[in-house]
């Protein structure tokens, strides 16, 4: 079957059809290499779904009218819905499992009484691995999360495609660090509490407060309001909304310095930040919780970047200004943040294996 012929669509469960990884790079560099592609989320549906069974059934519906060749689904249930559309399609479907979450986490495990939470863990537990099953191949953000289906689906195939950003987004130049009145220090993401956003806010304080003389604009990019403000001359928040993948790339770049103090826990610890990439790609230094994950995906990670505890707000906020007083040093991370990315962590480095992977299915 020649490219041209072959339908791709994306079943998505729990990201948006705009979704950064999906639309904007996997569906983006499949497109170029000559396929049909489609996305269709359960978040774009018209009508109200209520339970398990309607979100698979219109996933399976609306999936069915692409005549797709190959599914791309991002979690076992979207995986289900892709397998319904296989069973009852004439010709030859192909599944690919697309992992970039824990499944089962303790997101998913978060509101269940907890003298449910065994039964519902083995029950996710289950739908993972019955997932493993069904699908064709697997596509792994990480080592960690592909690791258990490599135990059991290792003789399926399968590819390595880390969350790295795109140079033509990014607008990889790398601009030397200007001289400005203020320091702007930037966080984005949840607000939720594990995420650390009260942690990155106590940081920006303590640094106004030991640098009185200094201004300090903390910028908090995400789609919900935060309701936050400083009684601190010399301290600025500013909040910006969501934005859409595009401009999104281009507001990172007003950053001195990128935060993101999540909590740490056996979970989070073997998780890699996908905005990590992103800040590399800016040229800018991070700091950043000491994730396991982290040490593993970017070994070279103490280049750029200060691995905190993030409960040892004190502490952060010395290492910081140590870090942006020292202009040698902070100018060294900067390059060193870009130079990597530039050279060994960019998206267009590994887009072509998810292309070798569908002409091989």
């Amino acid at each position: 079957m020649d490219k041209q012929d072959k339908n791709i669509a994306f079943a998505l469960y729990i990201h948006p059809s705009k979704d950064e990884r999906v639309y904007y790079q996997e569906a983006e560099i499949l497109r170029e290499s000559g396929f049909v592609v489609s996305i269709v989320s359960i978040l774009d549906a018209k009508e109200k779904l209520n339970s398990v069974r309607q979100k698979i059934s219109y996933l399976a519906t609306e999936v069915t009218k692409t005549n797709a060749d190959i599914i791309i689904s991002d979690t076992p249930l979207s995986v289900f819905s892709a397998w319904r559309v296989k069973r009852r399609s004439s010709k030859s479907v192909k599944i690919c499992y697309d992992i970039t979450e824990w499944y089962p986490s303790v997101k998913n495990l978060s509101h269940v009484p907890f003298y449910q939470k065994p039964i519902r863990f083995l029950l996710l537990l289950f739908a993972s691995f019955l997932a493993g099953i069904l699908a064709d191949a697997f596509i792994f953000g990480e080592e960690d999360k592909a690791r258990p289906f490599q135990l059991f689906f290792g003789k399926k195939r399968s590819v390595m495609l880390p969350y790295y950003a795109s140079k033509k987004y990014m607008d990889a130049k790398f601009e030397c660090p200007q001289e400005k009145n203020a320091l702007t220090m930037m966080y984005s993401g949840s607000l939720a509490k594990d995420k650390g956003i009260e942690k990155v806010i106590a940081v920006a304080e303590k640094c106004a407060e030991m640098r009185p003389e200094k201004e300090f604009v903390l910028k908090v990019m995400s789609g919900a309001d935060l309701h936050y403000y400083s009684h601190r001359n010399n301290l600025k928040i500013d909040c910006i909304g969501y934005q859409a993948y595009p401009e999104f790339c281009k507001t990172l770049k007003v950053a001195d310095i990128f935060f993101d103090l999540r909590k740490i826990d056996s979970e989070t610890t073997r998780c890699m930040p996908i905005k990590l990439f992103y800040y590399m790609a800016c040229g800018r230094p991070v700091v950043y919780s000491n994730l396991k994950a982290i040490r593993k995906g970017v070994p070279e990670i103490d280049s750029f970047a200060i691995l905190v505890n993030p409960v040892n707000v004190d502490d952060v906020a010395v290492r910081v200004l140590h870090l942006i007083e020292d202009v040698t040093e902070y100018n060294a991370c900067c390059s060193a943040a870009f130079r990597l990315f530039d050279s060994k962590y960019n998206w267009e480095s590994v887009s072509g294996r998810l292309v070798e992977l569908v002409n091989r299915l």
